[in-house]
C-alpha cells in the first residue's frame, strides 16, 4: 500500500504493508484517473480528523473505499 505521510512539513507517498488489501481498488482508481480525488479526500480526512485513535492507514483505507464506491467500482468475483 502507498500512503501519504508528512516528512518535515512536506507530504510524500511512502510504501506501507497492506493490511487492508486495497491493491485492486487502487489499481482501478488509477486506471480511471481518480488519484487526485484520493489525494484531496485523504488530505481532508487527515486535516479534519479529531479522533486520535484513528490512524493514517485507516483514513487511507476509508478514502480508497469511498472513492472506488462513489465512482462505480464493483469487485469482480
Amino acid at each position: 500500500m502507498i500512503l501519504l505521510v508528512v516528512e518535515q512539513g512536506n507530504y510524500v507517498w511512502a510504501n506501507q504493508s497492506d493490511g487492508y488489501h486495497l491493491e485492486k481498488k487502487v489499481q482501478w482508481i488509477k486506471k480511471h484517473k481518480l488519484w487526485e480525488d484520493v489525494r484531496d479526500l485523504y488530505l481532508d480526512k487527515k486535516n479534519y480528523n479529531d479522533n486520535p485513535d484513528k490512524k493514517s492507514r485507516a483514513l487511507y483505507a476509508e478514502t480508497i473505499h469511498e472513492i472506488a464506491q462513489k465512482n462505480g467500482y464493483r469487485r469482480e468475483w
